[in-house]
């Protein structure tokens, strides 16, 4: 069993130990709100606090597994409705069984309370992971992801590594399919970049591939590249486990964007997710499950400081509960709601609710779905993921520009605006640049327009690789984009966007008539120098001219004179 399993599981003891360490004194509150409820069935507010109390064993219990426990609660929570709107006097039977329930909950408490610790997670529907080995390649241990590229072109095989090590990418190439093998045996690589024919065979590609998803349970991305594009070597390629196929001859970024592919959708994004429960322990086990699956979890017990931890977090998705003290997940809904920023923001109700009057009640005010407690933790780790990623697309549609997937012209601006603001607070710096790639004109009259695009593509695919997870990159218009780079001196700032010309530079394209790369020139400025958004893009503007104007390919910057 892996150690991050066994972290998990242990955690997760920890946290039904404490509930149980707890439940007695949550059953003697019940009690005690039960009686005052008796004495005084008119006051709102012990109806509600005593109704929320059940519906919190009733959900906490199922997901530690304690299904007896909840099963009793989910009896008293209706009973508990139907005393408070028809009276105590009207239905003195249905108090008496009340009481004899709330008896059984104590029972069970002690029962259940000395169950086996090792039963635990056979009822609580932990995803398994895989056996995880001590022997853990380079490419894991760092960000770079390992390409292995086999082509018995020499010349185009020596090209494919020059350009893909542009992107970051550690590059190994095989001119055939003995030494390939070979180099899996010793480490295996993120992706295999495939030709299907060689000088031992015409389907040399396939079988090679085929024998090792033999030899390997781990099965690796293939990407297959031939001169062929008709349907039955298509076919072949797909039964042979290959995720693409490119035709030669191919530009670059054909490779470069079905990387990006295989890479997103092999990776688990680190989303944000807010959990928002008056129930410590409920709210703590959930975040485990989401963050064992890969994203970053807050928990917020008390509503009062909501829009604090929201501005702060930024999450991606809130999971909130509905009967909570203070503030109903409703009506915290219906506040987040009422904030413009927040309008987008995905707001999914996790609860042991269960009438579907009471759920529909709950969504009319601007939530956007519900899960009921208990809930299975593969299907809310599902759940969440195809939640936060349907919204991550949307706002990608909006903030993105169409071409590239660098941010546009108007959600760069936020961003330098949000950047200037978080800088402020925290005493940093933030430098802005301004790129304008070279003579652009002259590609798009001698090699055509989609030629350059590609040459844009591959300007923002060395933007996305290079640039760090806290920084920003946007397409300010046409051939010109902005960078911007937070908590960082201007000497590091321009040593920075200096790496990324250097970068862009060595990328060869290739058209139809000719062979040729480009260049960009930069202009840098930085915040507290320029201390707003408007004199900070101006003067990066100003200083890009000065770079243009002074031979292009190179960066300048300036530092604000003081007077």
């Amino acid at each position: 069993m892996s150690r991050k399993r066994e972290s998990l599981q242990s955690r997760i003891e920890g946290l039904r130990k404490n509930f149980f360490a707890d439940l007695p004194g949550r059953l003697d509150k019940i009690d005690k709100e039960f009686h005052s409820f008796l004495l005084n069935p008119d006051d709102s507010v012990v109806q509600k606090e005593l109704h929320r109390e059940i519906h919190n064993i009733k959900g906490t219990a199922a997901s530690f597994g304690v299904k007896n426990l909840s099963a009793i609660a989910v009896k008293i929570e209706p009973l508990l409705k139907v005393v408070q709107k028809e009276g105590v006097g009207l239905e003195a039977a249905i108090v008496e069984d009340i009481r004899k329930l709330l008896l059984q909950l104590h029972l069970e408490s002690e029962k259940a309370s000395l169950t086996k610790i090792s039963d635990t997670f056979k009822k609580l529907g932990v995803p398994a992971f895989e056996l995880e080995t001590e022997n853990i390649t380079e490419s894991q241990k760092k960000d770079n992801k390992l390409i292995y590229i086999c082509d018995d072109d020499v010349v185009l095989l020596d090209n494919m590594k020059i350009q893909l090590s542009c992107f970051t990418y550690l590059i190994e190439g095989f001119s055939n399919s003995v030494d390939l093998l070979k180099a899996v045996e010793k480490r295996i690589p993120d992706v295999i970049v495939m030709d299907i024919v060689f000088s031992d065979g015409e389907l040399e590609g396939f079988d090679c591939i085929r024998r090792l998803h033999s030899l390997y349970e781990q099965k690796i991305p293939v990407i297959f590249v031939s001169g062929r594009s008709d349907f039955e070597t298509r076919l072949y390629a797909v039964q042979s486990g290959g995720v693409a196929y490119i035709s030669k001859p191919f530009k670059i970024m054909e490779l470069i964007e079905s990387l990006d592919v295989i890479f997103t959708s092999h990776s688990l994004e680190s989303y944000r997710i807010l959990i928002v429960d008056d129930d410590p322990q409920i709210a703590e086990y959930h975040s485990l499950i989401l963050q064992d699956a890969g994203m970053s979890v807050r928990t917020v017990t008390a509503v009062h400081t909501i829009l604090d931890v929201i501005h702060e977090f930024k999450p991606d998705l809130m999971l909130v509960a509905i009967y909570m003290p203070v503030c109903s997940g409703p009506e915290l809904a219906q506040l987040i709601r009422q904030i413009p920023e927040f309008l987008s923001l995905p707001i999914v109700y996790l609860s042991s609710e269960t009438e579907a009057k009471n759920q529909f009640s709950a969504l009319k005010v601007g939530a956007d779905g519900f899960l009921t407690k208990p809930i299975d933790s593969d299907r809310l780790i599902s759940e969440v993921l195809l939640r936060t990623e349907r919204m991550a697309v949307m706002r990608s549609l909006m903030l993105r520009d169409s071409l590239t997937g660098l941010l546009n012209h108007t959600a760069i601006l936020k961003a330098l605006e949000t950047a200037i603001a978080d800088a402020k607070r925290r005493d940093e710096s933030v430098a802005f640049a301004m790129i304008d790639i070279d003579h652009f004109k002259k590609v798009n009259d001698s090699y055509g327009h989609p030629m350059g695009d590609q040459v844009l593509l591959a300007l923002s695919r060395i933007f996305m690789q290079r640039v760090r997870k806290s920084d920003f990159v946007g397409r300010y218009g046409g051939e010109e984009f902005a960078v911007i780079l937070t908590n960082i001196n201007i000497e590091n700032s321009k040593k920075i966007v200096d790496e990324l010309r250097q970068a862009f530079q060595e990328v060869i394209f290739n058209s139809e008539s000719a062979t040729f790369s480009c260049t960009f020139s930069g202009g840098v400025a930085i915040y507290p120098e320029c201390d707003n958004v408007l004199e900070l893009v101006e003067k990066a503007d100003s200083v890009l001219y000065e770079a243009k104007s002074s031979g292009r390919n190179r960066i300048v910057c300036r530092i604000k004179e003081r007077a």
